[in-house]
């Protein structure tokens, strides 16, 4: 048996991971708060692609969003492309008022929801990567040194949450060995957006925060650009087995209500936070 086909016949042997929702479905959602915090959707997988359910907690009741055979049939009408019902084309929905939008065949599109009519209408430009908005799309939050910061979404005024964030104990951050920074780097960006979760009626912000102080340094070369002779060295901290330190996280939950702004100087945020370890 030659080289190559000592290869071929090993990978016969090889089990073939299972794809994301292959073996298990519906295991997983996140809700996308609605209406102040009254209502949410969310996307669950049924093997195939999505599915979109509309839930109301007040009411106790859950349905889906919309018809999604009906709204299957109006988009490839007027698309002039196959749309299963499913496995719709996009991955995620905004409600607005009578109608849902979506990103599908590389444009925008509006469905009535009572008509289910669909046409092509003008996206929203992307946000910041960097930030993560409030459910509202009213204020948003992003990583600042090692503090969080909020940022109105309506007049472009910044707060600080946090003042405390210091090296390897900041906000919002993981530890250094998973923050990916090679891959982050191919896409362009310097680092994660922040780990935060919104309340509902975008009231509250739940953090966490990473305490690496003492935790043993590893150093790692990183490859330079094409341009350049030489990788750099990168030192993160990163426990191994018998370190007596590892990165520790601890919780916080910030409640943020902004002063009244008289005009004069920054606007601020009146905030309290309970840490949980």
């Amino acid at each position: 048996m030659s080289t190559t086909q000592g290869y071929q016949a090993a990978e016969q042997l090889l089990r073939r991971p299972a794809r994301p929702g292959e073996l298990v479905i519906g295991d997983k959602i996140r809700p996308q708060w609605i209406d102040g915090g009254a209502r949410f959707w969310y996307g669950v997988s049924n093997g195939a692609g999505k599915r979109f359910v509309l839930v109301d907690p007040a009411a106790g009741t859950r349905e889906p969003a919309f018809d999604h055979a009906r709204l299957a049939a109006a988009l490839a009408s007027t698309s002039g492309r196959q749309v299963d019902p499913e496995a719709l084309p996009f991955m995620a929905i905004e409600l607005a008022g009578n109608a849902v939008e979506f990103d599908a065949f590389g444009e925008h599109w509006r469905c009535r929801l009572d008509s289910y009519a669909c046409e092509r209408a003008e996206s929203t430009p992307p946000g910041n990567p960097l930030e993560v908005p409030s459910p509202d799309k009213k204020v948003a939050v992003s990583r600042r040194g090692h503090d969080l910061w909020a940022r109105s979404l309506s007049d472009g005024r910044e707060w600080a949450l946090t003042t405390d964030g210091e090296p390897d104990y900041q906000y919002g951050s993981g530890p250094d060995c998973t923050s990916n920074g090679t891959l982050l780097r191919k896409f362009g960006l310097p680092y994660l957006p922040p780990a935060v979760a919104w309340s509902p009626d975008s009231t509250k912000v739940l953090t966490h925060r990473t305490d690496e102080r003492g935790v043993r340094q590893t150093t790692s070369w990183r490859p330079g650009p094409p341009t350049a002779a030489r990788p750099s060295c990168v030192p993160s901290g990163t426990p191994i087995p018998g370190t007596s330190r590892c990165p520790t996280p601890s919780w916080s939950s910030w409640t943020c209500r902004r002063a009244p702004w008289s005009g004069h100087g920054p606007s601020r945020c009146s905030c309290r936070s309970s840490r949980r370890s």
